[in-house]
């Protein structure tokens, strides 16, 4: 019998009911047939075809492997977001492509943590330069 994807019978629920905690391995039961308040459930499309994930599995590949590539893939799009959103929010500008390459090698390899980056980029002589500037312009009219 294929199982397809499974979810846990579980012991303790937060108070929204949406994250839970996984306690063991048994008693499996098929997440085929989970509903969500009384609604079949829907599977998951991509968001756009035009941009596919970039995680492909390979023949050859291990279950094991693909799900390292997959940690992998994930942990490289959330440094590539991070330093992207870094940038737009704390110095309100797209980077040049080196320094986006190097924040976000910094970050793929573990020399800083994303606070780590939210706390430089927010420090900096550019953010706190621009913060200045915009309550001087806020406070301009109110005088």
């Amino acid at each position: 019998m294929d199982r397809g994807l499974v979810v846990k019978h579980l012991k303790s629920q937060d108070p929204s009911g949406i994250s839970r905690q996984l306690e063991s391995d048994e008693g499996l039961e098929p997440l085929t047939h989970k509903t969500y308040k009384g609604k079949g459930a829907i599977s998951r499309q991509k968001r756009n075809i035009i941009f596919p994930s970039g995680v492909k599995l390979c023949s050859q590949e291990t279950v094991d492997q693909a799900i390292e590539n997959h940690l992998k893939y994930f942990h490289q799009r959330v440094c590539q977001e991070t330093v992207w959103e870094a940038f737009k929010i704390f110095w309100d500008r797209l980077p040049e492509r080196d320094e986006y390459q190097a924040w976000v090698n910094l970050c793929q390899d573990g020399t800083v943590s994303v606070m780590e980056i939210g706390s430089n980029f927010s420090r900096s002589e550019e953010h706190v330069s621009l913060v200045r500037a915009r309550v001087v312009m806020t406070a301009a009219p109110n005088r």
